[in-house]
């Protein structure tokens, strides 16, 4: 086993306790041991632990090489680092937040707690050295088989109905490259629609939903 060539492992746990503590049941970590060489795919014998100088534990690797990883209090974690049998420099970590929301419980409440516990999160309570693990969360990306998305809302005694636009721009990500993409469109929370506009999309177009990353612009 080799150690010290995947990501800090204390790091990573930082990370995972925040979200766990603090990240109010909203998001949930998926952590996945991917090739570095897409053209050599991740030997089935590939295996992954957390060592210090007197215990070793086993981190149980699927087929698609995701895992989980417990967490522990800081200062234990500060003793423990990733180790894997894979050769040097050929593999990494990939660590994804999604959303526990499911689509048809979407509601404009949702996205903005999604929004303001995201930020919160990354900006204020996490330390300045794990940010770049964690994305700057914009808004909740939807995206389905077809364009067949709605708001809809009781106000005053009276129902309303806001059909919502596929936005070209956006990619499911998910999608490969190579491919094109479903429709998707997005909602950030700014919108004056109020927190009781809960979205209704057909269950048949297998909708899902994501975390929209603010979109950084190249100097």
């Amino acid at each position: 086993m080799q150690k010290g060539d995947l990501m800090p492992y204390k790091q990573l746990n930082e990370v995972l306790l925040a979200l766990k503590t603090q990240g109010e049941g909203l998001f949930v970590s998926r952590l996945r041991l991917r090739p570095l060489d897409k053209n050599h795919p991740l030997p089935t014998s590939a295996k992954l632990v957390l060592m210090d100088d007197e215990r070793l534990i086993n981190i149980p690797v699927d087929a698609e090489g995701r895992f989980e990883l417990p967490t522990f209090p800081k200062e234990e974690a500060q003793k423990l680092e990733l180790g894997t049998n894979l050769s040097k420099g050929s593999s990494s970590i990939q660590l994804r937040i999604d959303l526990t929301t499911p689509p048809d419980r979407l509601d404009m409440a949702t996205v903005r707690r999604v929004v303001r516990v995201g930020q919160h999160l990354r900006n204020e309570l996490l330390p300045w050295y794990v940010r770049w693990l964690v994305p700057q969360i914009d808004g909740v990306l939807i995206c389905s088989s077809k364009p067949d998305w709605q708001l809809a809302w009781t106000e005053s005694g009276q129902g309303w109905v806001l059909p919502l636009q596929a936005d070209a721009s956006l990619r499911e990500p998910d999608t490969d490259k190579a491919q094109t993409s479903r429709p998707c469109t997005s909602l950030s929370g700014q919108e004056q629609w109020p927190d009781n506009a809960r979205l209704q999309s057909p269950a048949d177009q297998q909708p899902k939903l994501y975390i929209k990353l603010r979109q950084t612009k190249p100097s």
